[in-house]
């Protein structure tokens, strides 16, 4: 049940994301969107990583992980989502975010 709950959280939370992503870039460069975002996300796990006593669990971090940590952020955070942003920019979310949601077969 915990399982469903999560995967349902996480699909109404991307997919308010997209509203909000296509409704911010009217006016806005992708990248300066980017940046916004990125910013903003960071200043929020600092403040629950530091109140919350777990930013200290970084330090036990093994260099493994940390590559592919730093792989995800690259094609996920940096390249994804300025390719998607910039998609958003060009195209109406209807169109966009199905054709993106499509990411599970790139894993598969």
């Amino acid at each position: 049940m915990k399982l469903w709950t999560f995967l349902f959280m996480t699909t109404v939370f991307w997919g308010m994301a997209a509203i909000f992503d296509k409704l911010a870039l009217g006016k806005i460069a992708p990248f300066t969107g980017m940046m916004v975002r990125q910013f903003i996300l960071t200043g929020i796990l600092l403040l629950v990583g530091v109140t919350t006593g777990r930013i200290g669990s970084m330090a036990s971090l093994d260099t493994r992980s940390i590559v592919f940590f730093a792989l995800s952020g690259i094609c996920g955070g940096a390249a994804g989502l300025w390719t998607y942003y910039h998609a958003l920019r060009l195209g109406g979310a209807s169109l966009v975010v199905p054709i993106t949601a499509t990411y599970p077969l790139v894993t598969v």
